[in-house]
């Protein structure tokens, strides 16, 4: 089985030396939304004074398999979908 690194950065670059072996890219992109859940979590309100928050995945060769990137920011407004958030289903986005 190939071996998939889960590297997460949140002001600093946290990189994955050890990987874990997964089936393929797809269970790889479902283990990084598993990581970057309790990653988040642990940050608890930290979170929202990184100015990025982002966890990348990538194989053994180095070619990356899945980005997930957040700028977290407290709203001052309440946040309203536009018409193509509400067109593709999407809760919020500008």
């Amino acid at each position: 089985m190939p071996r998939y690194f889960f590297h997460i950065a949140d002001g600093i670059a946290n990189i994955d030396d050890e990987g874990i072996e997964l089936a393929d890219a797809d269970a790889a992109r479902a283990m990084a939304v598993t990581h970057a859940g309790e990653a988040i979590r642990d940050l608890g309100a930290k979170f929202w004074t990184s100015p990025e928050w982002r966890i990348w995945v990538t194989d053994g060769g180095g070619r990356p398999s899945a980005l997930c990137r957040s700028v977290p920011r407290v709203a001052a407004e309440p946040i309203r979908p536009s018409a193509r958030c509400r067109v593709q289903g999407a809760v919020a986005c500008r």
